[in-house]
C-alpha cells in the first residue's frame, strides 16, 4: 500500500475503533438498539478503511457489498460474511421509526451479538492493513 493511502486507511480504522468503544459504553448504559447501529458503523468504517488503503472508493452502506469489494483484493474477507450479515440491517432499521421497528432491536441479546460481530470484523480487518 502507498504510504498516504495507508495513513488514510489508518484514520478510518482509528475512527472505527473509537466507535467500537462507544458501542461498548452504550451497551453498559443499556442503549441496545443504538449499540446495534454503532456496530454496523464500526464494520462499515473498517471495511472502507481497507478499501481506501487499496485505492478503492465505494459509496454504499451495504456491508456485504463492501465485503465483496474487499474480497477482490483479499479473498479471505468472505470469512466475515456471517458477522456482516448480522450487522447489515442495522444501518437504517435501528434509527428511523418510520422505516423500521426500533423497539425490536432494543434487546440485550442483539446488542451482545452485534458487539461480538463488530469486534471480529474490526480485528480481522486491522490485521489486513
Amino acid at each position: 500500500m502507498d504510504s498516504k493511502l495507508t495513513e488514510f486507511a489508518n484514520e478510518w480504522i482509528s475512527i472505527a475503533e473509537d466507535d467500537l468503544r462507544w458501542a461498548q459504553a452504550s451497551f453498559e448504559d443499556e442503549f441496545f438498539s443504538r449499540v446495534c447501529f454503532v456496530c454496523q458503523q464500526v464494520a462499515e468504517k473498517v471495511l472502507k478503511g481497507f478499501l481506501y488503503g487499496n485505492n478503492i472508493q465505494q459509496k454504499t452502506h451495504s456491508l456485504l457489498r463492501l465485503m465483496d469489494l474487499c474480497a477482490k483484493v483479499e479473498p479471505s474477507f468472505v470469512e466475515l460474511k456471517n458477522d456482516l450479515a448480522i450487522l447489515d440491517p442495522y444501518y437504517i432499521q435501528t434509527r428511523y421509526p418510520d422505516i423500521g421497528d426500533i423497539d425490536r432491536f432494543d434487546k440485550k441479546e442483539l446488542a451482545e451479538e452485534a458487539l461480538v460481530s463488530a469486534g471480529n470484523i474490526f480485528s480481522f480487518v486491522k490485521k489486513q492493513i
